[in-house]
């Protein structure tokens, strides 16, 4: 069994926020960017980095797995 995840669409500056929240709170926290860059930032702020552009559907596809 697992337990509760999170999807940050656009991990920016609140997004982070609120993913160092989730993740103190024990939950799976997976932040997405559309640039690449920005992963070292989520990743500190306990999120799991993905790339996704809601903008692009089929770069969305791999969240959902």
């Amino acid at each position: 069994m697992t337990g509760p995840k999170a999807l940050v669409l656009g991990c920016g500056y609140v997004g982070q926020a609120l993913s160092r929240t989730l993740h103190e709170q024990g939950i799976d926290v997976t932040g997405t960017s559309r640039t690449r860059d920005r992963f070292a930032d989520i990743e500190a702020s306990g999120a799991t980095a993905a790339f996704a552009d809601v903008m692009d559907p089929a770069s969305l596809r791999p969240l959902i797995e």
